[in-house]
Formats: C-alpha cells, sequence, structure tokens
C-alpha cells in the first residue's frame, strides 16, 4: 500500500493508504493539513484503524485529544501497559485491568523462535553479603581498617554489619569488581570491542 511519513516528507498525503507520525506531528497536521479542494484532510472519520505503537506512554492527557477526535479503530501495542490511576492503559482502551485483549507472551515468543531465552548471572561479594570483621582481614586489611574506623577516641568496631555497607559505604572496588565481570560475561558486537545495549546491572544501593 501507498504510504507516507508526516515526519519526512513533504508530499501531500492524500493519496497515501498508510500514513506514519508521531503525536507532537499529528496534532499539528489535523489542524493545518489541507486536501487538494483546501478543505481539511484529517477529518474525524479519515482513518479506518489506528496503531498506536508504545501505547503505555503518551495516550493521556494532552495527546489523548488526538484519539478523541478521530472515530476510527483502535489498536494499541505495548510490552508494558499501565494500571496507574492517572494514566491506566486497560481504562483507555475500556477493557479489565491486567487483561489486554491480545497478549503474546515471552515464552510462547521463545519457543516459535521469534525471540531468544536470556539468561542472568548473578554475583556478589563477601563484604555485601556478610559485612567485615576485623579478626577475618588480613594483616593489610587490619591497619587500613584501623585507619578508616577507629574514632578519635580511640574506639573501633569488631565489624561492621552487611547493612551498614550498603547504607553508607562506597566501595570502589565493588563498582570495579562487576564492572569487570560485566565486561567479561557480557554480550559483545562490532567484533568485540563494545557492548550490547541490552545489559541490566542491579546493585544494591
Amino acid at each position: 500500500m501507498s504510504s507516507c511519513n508526516l515526519t519526512t516528507t513533504k508530499e501531500n498525503p492524500e493519496e497515501a493508504r498508510i500514513v506514519f507520525s508521531t503525536y507532537p506531528t499529528m496534532m499539528n497536521a489535523i489542524d493545518n493539513t489541507k486536501n487538494k479542494k483546501g478543505n481539511k484532510l484529517f477529518t474525524p472519520g479519515h482513518f479506518d484503524l489506528i496503531i498506536v505503537d508504545e501505547a503505555h506512554r503518551s495516550i493521556y492527557k494532552k495527546y489523548q485529544a488526538i484519539f478523541d477526535y478521530f472515530d476510527g479503530l483502535i489498536v494499541g501495542l505495548t510490552a508494558t501497559p499501565r494500571n496507574d490511576v492517572d494514566k491506566n492503559t486497560y481504562r483507555f482502551f475500556e477493557i479489565e485491568n491486567d487483561v489486554p485483549t491480545f497478549a503474546y507472551e515471552y515464552e510462547q515468543a521463545v519457543k516459535e523462535e521469534h525471540l531468544v531465552e536470556y539468561h542472568s548471572i548473578k554475583t556478589t561479594t563477601n563484604f555485601m553479603d556478610r559485612g567485615i570483621k576485623y579478626e577475618e582481614l588480613t594483616e593489610e586489611e587490619k591497619e587500613e581498617y584501623e585507619n578508616t574506623f577507629t574514632d578519635e577516641n580511640d574506639n573501633m568496631p569488631e565489624e561492621i554489619e552487611a547493612s551498614a555497607i550498603n547504607s553508607w559505604l562506597f566501595n570502589r572496588d565493588t563498582i570495579k569488581q562487576l564492572l569487570e565481570l560485566l565486561m567479561k560475561k557480557g554480550l559483545k558486537v562490532e567484533g568485540g570491542d563494545k557492548l550490547r545495549k541490552n545489559h541490566y546491572i542491579c546493585q544494591k544501593a
């Protein structure tokens, strides 16, 4: 079918069977685009079908006016529908919360070879899990521990709990180790010079 991208072309979309647009471009086009006769091109009945990608993002508030204006059928596509009070994807499409009209689940997509199964690598450190115990440190580490944690009254804790470390101790070595693990285990592109973008690093704050 003939198509037109309103964001990149200067051609008259009147001849196109399929029109692509961003929300702002379409709002402007509704008001300003004319047909050959000089009348408004995008009337409420102009489209039979409206397909919205990433439908959980901007179909609310300001841009909802677009969908209130057109009376064609609306299909919303999203991998992460929302059910917030002020931004409810399900309510917009007049369906029950968490019950989409159609769902193509990850497991099925993997089975039918449209996606590949992911796997995760979990790592941690003793300090993050068990805290720091003075008696378990090497002599060199004990010296650093004493210099770091001895207060002005020469008091020094025998151990520091993991919860305290995770809440206030910024451990540069831990960050370094996590990044080294990512560089070693992560998926590479461009001949192995760069990491793929679809990595997620989760670390306790």
